[in-house]
């Protein structure tokens, strides 16, 4: 009950004038209809995908410095179940020095794989080959207790440097849980690249004391294609992942999306690779449908599917048993 009074207050605050700094209220809708064969049965599900919604503002204050916060929660639109606050949510300063915040959001190297990602919250999203989290690696992850800080941009180059206190727990006396997360990046005009590194110590529950994970993109803009790649390399197990994709602007409104990605595993056993393509078309400026095919080939003790990461519906498939999906979907945002 008391989520809900919070999510009653804040929505109210959102309406009434002076209340609050903040402006906007905004959310999206992502759902969709999939054949979905993990390598032993194919059944049809309704699944919600990374489905959100959210309140952010910000405020001018004394000395050039400007207040921003957020609060965002996942919206499961396939079952009444979910909780407040779940997604980026942070409170900070920005101004000339850069920005800072304090909170739960995405890491620098999570982020970095958000941009080259042509499948991201889909069918065929690249998390189901590198997040890996059948070996335990687990990146692609969000940093609770952290503490991040963004330069200004210097010529399309700016750094993101995060730290968590503890990814674990609220309060934790020595910080055994701590981890930390960085990434150099260049935007301007079509061209994106950036490296990350991020490092995780001594967690509580897992087999490994320590593992961390470099990650390097870039994506370039030819106007109507626009290519993308990634490669990654991880410790503890010692696992690489790479892969590539493009998408090809046929109209103004209608795109056709390929992408391949690849898991080189320490034991070769678990090595996957993942193929999706896809067709999306514009319905506006608010809204996008698009049906997708995607395909994983598992070796002998690796169970990936391309349908497990950032959606409701999703799962690991048979031990050595290759693994498909088909989806039909829509994502309105507001």
């Amino acid at each position: 009950m008391n989520k809900r009074y919070t999510a009653l207050a804040l929505a109210a605050m959102m309406t009434v004038p002076g209340l609050a700094a903040a402006n906007e209220i905004y959310g999206r809708a992502h759902l969709s209809v999939d054949y979905l064969d993990n390598g032993d049965d194919g059944a049809v599900n309704v699944s919600s995908n990374s489905s959100r919604l959210g309140f952010r503002g910000d405020a001018e204050l004394d000395y050039g410095l400007t207040a921003i916060y957020q609060i965002e929660t996942q919206i499961d639109f396939d079952d009444s179940g979910t909780e407040f606050a779940t997604r980026d949510t942070f409170g900070g300063l920005q101004g000339d020095f850069g920005m800072l915040r304090l909170g739960k959001f995405d890491t620098p190297l999570k982020a970095l794989r958000g941009r080259v990602d042509f499948f991201g919250d889909q069918v065929g999203d690249a998390r189901n080959i590198t997040r890996n989290r059948a070996q335990g690696q687990g990146f692609d992850e969000r940093f609770r207790n952290s503490i991040h800080y963004r330069t200004p941009s210097f010529g399309g180059v700016f750094v993101d440097l995060q730290y968590s206190t503890s990814t674990q727990d609220q309060y934790n006396a020595n910080n055994d849980n701590n981890a930390f997360s960085a990434s150099l990046s260049y935007r301007e005009g079509p061209l994106y690249a950036a490296i990350a590194y991020e490092n995780y110590s001594n967690e509580s529950g897992l087999d490994n004391d320590e593992r961390d994970m470099i990650r390097a993109a870039v994506s370039y803009d030819f106007g109507v294609v626009r290519v993308a790649g990634m490669v990654q390399t991880a410790s503890d197990p010692d696992d690489n992942a790479y892969g590539i994709g493009a998408r090809w602007a046929v109209t103004s409104t209608t795109g056709l999306r390929a992408q391949y990605y690849m898991l080189d595993a320490d034991d070769s056993d678990f090595d996957a690779s993942l193929i999706a393509i896809g067709v999306d078309q514009r319905l506006g400026r608010a809204a996008t449908v698009y049906a997708n095919y995607a395909f994983v080939s598992n070796d002998d003790a690796s169970r990936v599917t391309p349908f497990r990461e950032a959606r409701t519906a999703g799962s690991q498939g048979v031990a050595g048993e290759d693994t498909s999906a088909f989806s039909v979907g829509m994502i309105y945002n507001f």
